[in-house]
C-alpha cells in the first residue's frame, strides 16, 4: 500500500463506505478501506503483497451513486468518494461471475486436495448458489511436473496470483499467463513442463492459489504401503518447523507439541527409527566447510542450495555460475544414506515442496537420492486419518545415527576426502550451520536488508562473508553482482521468500495466521549480540557424535 506523507505524516482522506464515514490513508485502495472498517468485499484474484491484477472482477463497488463500476483492489480512494460495496445489482453480478466460473469447474470437491479450504468454494456458500447451469466443458490438461507438483488446470479460476508471486515475488519466470479470451490460461512459458524451465519448486504458488489447481504430488498412500510392508523397514527424519503447522492443523494449543510427541507419532504409524535432522545438518555442514575452506585457499566461491531443485534456474540463467555450486549432500540425502537401501527406505518430512524433487533423482550407483520427503500438509492428511491425540502419548526420544550404513563417499567431494577436523574448519561449520537454520527458524542477527543477510567472520586472520538469500529475487541479486565482477565467499540460497516455516508445504491453517504481514516481505529478524559485537555461533547439535560415527573420514586434529 502507497501512502503520501505530507508535514504532518501520512496524509488520509475522508469518504463514504456503505453510509459509512470511513477515513483512509491516501494511496491505499477502496478494498483496503473497506476491510478497516469491518466491511467485507469478496475478491478471488487478490491477495496481499501482490500487485493489483483486477481479473476477476468480483471486488467491483459502484462509485458516486452514477453507476460506475470499478475494481475496489485497484481503484485508490479519493476525498469526498461515495462507495455503495453491496446492492442487489451488485450480488447478481458476483454471483453471475462465480456461477460461470463453477460451470466450468469440475465438481469434485469431496476429492479435491483443497475441499473445506477453497476461496472459490466459499464464494459459492456465501453467495447462495446451489445449481450449475452447463454440464459440459472444454477438456483441460493435467501436468505432472518433475514428479514434484500437479498442474490441474481444469480448476484453475485463472485468478493469475501463482503467475504474479512467480514474476513479481521470486522473479523466477517459471509461469505466465497467454493468449486470450477463451482460450487464456496460466502455463509454463511455450506450454512445457516446469521441469524443463527455471522452477525452484519452492511452492509459492500452491501458497497463493485459492482453489486445488496447483498442488505437491501426494506420496501418502505409498509411503503408507511402505510402512504396512513387513518385507522392509522405513526410518525418517523431520524439522522442527513441522510441529507448527500440526498444532495449527490439528487444533493443538501454540509450543503444546515437542520433537519427542511427534517421534511417538510416528514409530505408532510404523517408522522403524526417527533420527535428529540435526545431525544430518551438522555432516553437511561439516562437508561444506572443508570445501569452503578450500575454495577459500584458492579465492573461489561457493555457492550453496537448499534443494537441487534450483539446479533448472542456474542452467537457464546462470550456467557460468552452476561449478561453484556444492557437491556435498543435503540433511534428506544424507537420511537416506544412513538407510540400508531396498530394506530400508528413508523418508524426509519438511515444510517443503522443493524437497520432493530430490525423491526422485539418482546417486552414481542408481539409488534415490532420497525414498520419501512428504511435506507438511501430507502429513497432516496422514494422521487425519487415525483417531490417536499427539500430546497424549509417551514421549520417544529420538535415535542417535551411528557409522552403520553410512556411504563416506557420499559425504563430501573427494577433494577434501581425509582432512582433518581442526578448530577452523570447526569454526566455519558452525557458522554454515547457523546460516541453514535460518532458512528453518526464521531468526537471524539484526536484520536483513531485501532478503539477504551477511554473516562475517574471521578465518585464520582475513575477513571474509557469508552470504543467505530468503527468496530467489534476493538471490538474483547477489548472483547479478557476481556476474559484474563482485568477489563472494559463500552463497547460500533458500528458494522461499521467508524461510522453511513459511515453505509451500506448510499446513495452510498456519500460513493463513502469518501471510498478512509475513509472507512476501522479509521479517525482523532478531537475536542477541555479545559484549563484543560478534555473532554469537552456536554449537553443532550432535557434533561430537557426527564426527564420531565418521572417525575415519573426519579424524580430530588439534
Amino acid at each position: 500500500m502507497m501512502e503520501h506523507h505530507g508535514a504532518n505524516g501520512p496524509q488520509r482522506v475522508n469518504l463514504v463506505i456503505d453510509n459509512i464515514n470511513v477515513t483512509a490513508p491516501a494511496g491505499s485502495t477502496i478494498l483496503e478501506a473497506a476491510k478497516s472498517s469491518g466491511v467485507t468485499i469478496p475478491t478471488l484474484c487478490n491477495f496481499k503483497g501482490l500487485l493489483p491484477r483486477a481479473v476477476c472482477r468480483l471486488c467491483v463497488v459502484e462509485l458516486d451513486g452514477a453507476g460506475r463500476l470499478k475494481p475496489a483492489c485497484a481503484t485508490e480512494v479519493y476525498e469526498g468518494a461515495k462507495v455503495v460495496t453491496n446492492s442487489l445489482e451488485l450480488h447478481n453480478l458476483r454471483k453471475t461471475i462465480v456461477e460461470l466460473l463453477l460451470d466450468n469447474h469440475p465438481d469434485d470437491c469431496l476429492v479435491c486436495p483443497r475441499n473445506l479450504g477453497c476461496e472459490l468454494q466459499t464464494l459459492a456458500l456465501n453467495l447462495g448458489i446451489t445449481r450449475l447451469h452447463f454440464t459440459e466443458r472444454a477438456p483441460v490438461q493435467l501436468y505432472h511436473d518433475g514428479k514434484t507438483l500437479v498442474r490441474d488446470m481444469e480448476r484453475c479460476v485463472k485468478c493469475g496470483r501463482c503467475v504474479s508471486v512467480c514474476q513479481n515475488i521470486l522473479k523466477v519466470q517459471a509461469l505466465t499467463a497467454s493468449q486470450r479470451s477463451w482460450h487464456y490460461e496460466i502455463a509454463a512459458p511455450f506450454r512445457t513442463l516446469l521441469s524443463q524451465g527455471p522452477c525452484v519448486y519452492c511452492g509459492s504458488c500452491i501458497s497463493v492459489c485459492p482453489v486445488g489447481a496447483i498442488y505437491e504430488k501426494d506420496d501418502c498412500q505409498a509411503l503408507l504401503e511402505a510402512l504396512d510392508n513387513e518385507d522392509i523397514t522405513v526410518s525418517g527424519s523431520f524439522s522442527r518447523e513441522v510441529l507448527v503447522g500440526l498444532e495449527a492443523a490439528l487444533g493443538y494449543g501454540q509450543n503444546s507439541l515437542k520433537e519427542e510427541n511427534l517421534s511417538a507419532a510416528l514409530r505408532r504409524l510404523g517408522f522403524t527409527r526417527i533420527y535428529p535432522r540435526e545431525f544430518f545438518l551438522s555432516l553437511s555442514a561439516l562437508g561444506e566447510a572443508f570445501i569452503l575452506r578450500e575454495k577459500i585457499e584458492k579465492k573461489e566461491g561457493v555457492i550453496s542450495l537448499c534443494s537441487l531443485s534450483i539446479m533448472g534456474f542456474f542452467k537457464e540463467y546462470y550456467p557460468n555460475a552452476v561449478p561453484l555450486i556444492s557437491q556435498v549432500p543435503r540433511a534428506q540425502e544424507l537420511l537416506a544414506a544412513a538407510c540400508n537401501g531396498e530394506r530400508e527406505l528413508s523418508s524426509s518430512i519438511l515444510p517443503c515442496v522443493s524437497q520432493k524433487y530430490a525423491a526422485h533423482l539418482l546417486n552414481n550407483d542408481g539409488r534415490p537420492a532420497a525414498n520419501f520427503n512428504l511435506t507438511t500438509s501430507e502429513l497432516i492428511r496422514i494422521f487425519k486419518l487415525i483417531s490417536f491425540n499427539l500430546t497424549e502419548l509417551p514421549l520417544s526420544p529420538l535415535d542417535i545415527p551411528t557409522r552403520g550404513a553410512f556411504r563416506a563417499s557420499e559425504l563430501k567431494e573427494d577433494t577434501s576426502h581425509g582432512m582433518v577436523v581442526t578448530d577452523e574448519i570447526l569454526y566455519l561449520a558452525k557458522a554454515i550451520y547457523f546460516l541453514s537454520q535460518l532458512g528453518e527458524s526464521g531468526r537471524a542477527p539484526g536484520g536483513i536488508s531485501e532478503g539477504i543477510f551477511t554473516l562475517p567472520i574471521s578465518l585464520g586472520g582475513k575477513e571474509i562473508e557469508l552470504n543467505m538469500c530468503f527468496g530467489m529475487a534476493a538471490a538474483i541479486k547477489l548472483l547479478d553482482a557476481m556476474g559484474k565482477g563482485a568477489e563472494f565467499n559463500y552463497i547460500k540460497i533458500f528458494s522461499c521468500p521467508n524461510g522453511c516455516r513459511q515453505g509451500g508445504g506448510q499446513a495452510r491453517e498456519y500460513l493463513k495466521g502469518v501471510f498478512p504481514k509475513d509472507y512476501l516481505k522479509p521479517r525482523e529478524l532478531i537475536v542477541p549480540i555479545d559484549s563484543y559485537g560478534l555473532f554469537p555461533l552456536p554449537e553443532l547439535p550432535w557434533q561430537k557424535e557426527a564426527i564420531a560415527a565418521f572417525s575415519d573420514y573426519f579424524p580430530v586434529g588439534r
